[in-house]
């Protein structure tokens, strides 16, 4: 039985209650006009309703009980959008008054006491901790005349302007941004575009899941050695020793825990990476993955597209996320050598690793830790603007000056790039004129070298040009010149349907073709070494000369 209340409208609402026979829409009309709530509460987040960023204008509220715009104002911080109370319909003037059948009045003492859910929404200024009650926090208190919370579910978004404090679930996208949304493992208590933050000052933070896949003794480990910023990176390598060399075969994972993913946002992984490795394809890799729900996994970046070496430096690697539908990910990092061979290198080092959509909400959210370029903030809730500056470069492969006679190099992480002259080079044979009449000059391709070959002459001899696949003759003072080498197969065809013709070297070479009708010669390899052979006769001889295996010292006396 629930408890009776002292309130003289009970009864008669009781009353109602029990002519319209308990129908569910009569009754959440009457527990409405008895006191009661239809409906969500007051304050309880739309999941239909926009949150917007602050744009400077003041919020507004609708007398009749609209949506309400809650705005932060561009100088402070980013609100959300929420359903006001609905306004009062009637009361009990939109009851029936039609007196209850004898009896039905004693039945309102078995109503069930009214469930009464918090609030999704509140004033963030208090007087006591009931003013702060939220449906997404454990807890709740007010200090100092401002609401704080503790276990919460999701986040909890301040709108300064309008003075009110708001639930918003995990994963919620801001709507009037595109590319900030509520994560709780990063910023339970404002908008953000950060799925995932580490630099490893606290040991191995977000990646506190790893594995040694091969050798044990050659794991993921928080590290003072090197570092990209501050003081600590993550290193894969033999704990307490200087190489991954582990006398077998040396891999290991760091995987983040599972984070939300703001769904249909683009994200971008960014981190600095130091490496000295095998340098080999394929071998002693580090690479950088994401696994989805689903447990598949796609990887980001390889150490292969880099050659497998920093050269001395922590180069800033950023990777764009491929499309992918999952409601978490989890980050990681892999290091394999694959073999127990030639392992005995430093390894990786991994640092200031971000997972972001490239939303912002002030400047250090943009911070890429590149040197080549301007990091810049436009607008809270909008995208960072990262622009390079000119000239500057990490990488070899950063610089081209499109002239294929000059050496293209970086300098160094952050440095300048050079382009020297490649000496001989040309690209025609007008960059190879000598001056003397009596020489050809050639250029043998855009971006080859130079040769001369000599026109005048006396005889054979003033005609060497060098060249391993001409034949030169000196006649009437004139050099005259044939070519000799292949260039490609078809120089070489002998007509003969049973060989395969190959220009090797610039020499042609003709082996016996599998084809059938054909036959393959079988030549005899007998070195004579363990005597005469089985089968092998020998005429005698002949006044002392005939055919006898002997051995070298036997040969040389003879």
């Amino acid at each position: 039985m629930g408890a009776t209340t002292a309130s003289t409208s009970r009864p008669k609402c009781a009353a109602h209650v029990a002519a319209l026979g308990l129908a569910a829409l009569g009754l959440a009309s009457l527990f409405q006009a008895c006191g009661g709530t239809a409906g969500a509460p007051s304050g309880e987040l739309d999941g239909g309703a926009e949150i917007a960023v602050p744009d400077g204008d003041s919020a507004g509220s609708d007398a009749a009980g609209s949506d309400t715009a809650i705005d932060a104002g561009a100088d402070t911080e980013i609100g959300a959008e929420v359903d006001a109370a609905p306004p009062d319909d009637g009361g009990a003037d939109a009851l029936d008054t039609t007196p209850a059948p004898d009896g039905d009045a004693a039945d309102a003492a078995d109503l069930p006491d009214e469930v009464v859910e918090a609030p999704r929404t509140t004033k963030t200024a208090c007087a006591t901790d009931a003013d702060c009650a939220l449906g997404c926090a454990a807890a709740a208190t007010c200090a100092d005349g401002k609401c704080q919370w503790s276990g919460i579910d999701g986040c909890i978004i301040d709108d300064a302007k309008a003075g009110d404090s708001a639930c918003v679930d995990t994963g919620s996208v801001l709507a009037s941004s595109g590319c900030l949304y509520c994560n709780p493992q990063h910023s339970p208590r404002s908008w953000t575009g950060v799925l995932v933050s580490e630099g490893f000052e606290q040991g191995l933070g977000a990646f506190a899941q790893v594995s040694a896949d091969g050798d044990p003794d050659a794991v993921w480990a928080a590290t003072e050695v090197r570092s990209g910023s501050g003081l600590h990176s993550l290193h894969f390598g033999v704990v307490g020793g200087a190489t991954y060399a582990s006398g077998g075969r040396s891999a290991g994972r760091a995987l983040s825990q599972p984070v939300p993913v703001p769904e249909g946002v683009a994200t971008e992984l960014r981190f600095l990476v130091w490496l000295d490795t095998e340098e080999t394809k394929g071998f002693d890799f580090l690479r950088a993955f994401i696994i989805l729900d689903s447990g598949e996994e796609m990887t980001l970046w390889h150490s292969d597209s880099i050659g497998g070496t920093t050269r001395g430096e922590f180069l800033p690697v950023s990777a764009a996320l491929p499309p992918f539908v999952s409601e978490t990910l989890r980050l990681g990092f892999e290091f394999d050598t694959i073999d127990d061979l030639i392992n005995g290198f430093e390894g990786a080092y991994v640092d200031q690793v971000t997972l972001t959509t490239g939303c912002c909400v002030g400047p250090a959210d943009c911070q890429d830790d590149n040197p080549c370029t301007v990091d810049l903030c436009p607008v809270a809730g909008q995208i960072c603007n990262h622009a390079a500056i000119a000239g500057c470069c990490n990488l070899d492969s950063e610089c081209s000056d499109g002239d294929s006679c000059t050496l293209d190099a970086c300098s160094g992480f952050g440095g300048d790039c050079t382009f020297t002259p490649l000496p001989g080079c040309c690209h025609g044979p007008a960059d190879c004129n000598d001056g003397d009449p009596c020489t050809e000059d050639v250029c043998g391709s855009d971006g080859g070298t130079c040769s001369h070959k000599p026109l005048c002459c006396k005889d054979d001899d003033g005609c060497d040009d060098s060249d391993d696949c001409t034949t030169e003759q000196c006649v009437e003072g004139q050099c005259l010149f044939e070519y000799t080498c292949c260039l490609s197969a078809s120089d070489c065809n002998d007509f003969q349907s049973c060989t395969n013709d190959q220009c090797i070297g610039g020499e042609c070479v003709h082996t016996p073709a599998d084809i059938p009708g054909c036959c393959v010669p079988t030549v005899l390899n007998q070195p004579f070494d363990l005597g005469a052979p089985d089968g092998w006769t020998f005429s005698p001889a002949t006044s002392g000369v005939g055919w006898q295996v002997a051995t070298l010292s036997e040969a040389l006396s003879a």
